[in-house]
Order: structure tokens, then sequence, then C-alpha cells
């Protein structure tokens, strides 16, 4: 009993080791994203065509209009993520469709006039690392575009009710631009926590699965 209880501690911390490994890696990756995110004309995979087919037909009875794709080579095994980006003038809302080795995420963006961010995501993975203050991230499971989009509504309302700012409904000229400044930003935050290079575990196992399905507080 004795040995196998040793054992499972040596798996745990080891696991945790990988993990923080892992984390340290990506976040040093991300810190400088100039060049690992490219605009594209078109991408011919099958399977992110039938997503993105699928996901487009929502989005433009939906008011949303697409602007471009995209390429990003942030992920550690040298693979690249098929991207697409939706933006509705109306709502001031962007939203990106990541696709990667039959998976698929999606984030719906909203910036405020106070240079604050709401993003409403499909997946806990982006409640893994912290945000700075004035950047609000809430992720929602299993939801359906419309209830996805529903949250993003409720929460961009409860900010602008609790804050007074209003979205910011100019069209960034060029969102690949803002996405890699948006990634270093983040990144350069994480870097100023105390010991962060040891807490990769806590917010994958801990922090991200507290959060998610939860909306945002202000």
């Amino acid at each position: 009993m004795l040995y196998l209880e040793l054992a499972v501690i040596f798996f745990l911390l080891f696991l945790m080791f990988l993990v923080n490994k892992t984390v340290v890696s990506s976040v040093e990756k991300m810190s400088n994203p100039t060049g690992l995110i490219k605009r594209v004309t078109q991408i011919d995979d099958v399977a992110f065509i039938l997503k993105f087919n699928a996901y487009n037909d929502w989005a433009n009875q939906n008011g949303f209009v697409h602007e471009c794709l995209f390429l990003s080579q942030v992920l550690l095994d040298g693979g690249s993520m098929q991207c697409s980006v939706w933006w509705n003038e109306e709502r001031a809302i962007w939203i990106l469709l990541y696709h990667h080795k039959q998976r698929q995420v999606y984030d719906l963006v909203s910036g405020f006039k106070d240079n604050s961010v709401l993003t409403t995501a499909s997946s806990r993975d982006a409640l893994t690392l912290p945000h700075v203050a004035q950047n609000r991230v809430q992720a929602f499971e299993n939801l359906t575009f419309d209830a996805l989009l529903q949250n993003h509504l409720i929460a961009q309302d409860l900010i602008k009710t609790i804050t007074g700012q209003d979205v910011q409904s100019a069209k960034d000229e060029d969102i690949i631009r803002v996405i890699e400044i948006a990634l270093a930003k983040q990144m350069a935050y994480v870097k100023t926590i105390p010991f962060w290079q040891y807490k990769g575990a806590f917010w994958y196992f801990i922090s991200r699965n507290f959060l998610v399905n939860k909306p945002i507080k202000l």
C-alpha cells in the first residue's frame, strides 16, 4: 500500500511539473506573437470548411459579416490553428472561430471606450491564464451559438450599466495586429504575478474549472 501511495504522489507531482512546464513555454512563446498570426486568403482543410460554412450561415443570419481568415501558430507542437473572424457593426462584437485537430472553439469579443475588453468563450481554456483587470473573460461550454451570444450581450449590458462605458463601435482596421497586442499584453501581465512559473497547475486544474459556466462579476 505504501508503494502505491508513493507512486500516486510521484505521478501527481510529475503531472504538475509537466503542466507548469507547458504553461511557462506557452507564455514565453506568446510573449512575442509578432509573426505567429498570419492572414490568409483561403483555408483548404475540409473539416475547417464544414465548420466555417455552418457557423457562417448562423453569423450572417445574426448580422455578422465575415472579415478575414488567419492561421495562428502559437501552439507548442508547431501546428497551426485555422481561424476565421466576423464583425457585427450594430452590436460591436467580433467573433473568432479557432479550429485545430477536429476541435472548434469560439470567442465573442467587445471593446469598450475605456479600452477594456469583454470576451465570452466557448471553452474553459480561455480562463486558464489570468487577464489584466480591465479585460473580463467568461466561458460557457456546451451552449448553442444563440445562447453564447445572449450571455455575451447580458455581460455587455452589465458593463455599460455599472461602469457607464459604452462599446467601441468603430471597427479596428487590423484585427490581426489587435490580437497580437492583446496576447503580448496578457503575457506581460502574467509575468508580473509572483512565482507565476509555478502556478500553471493551479490555474489549469483549479481556476479555470471553478470559473467556467459563471458570468462575469463587477
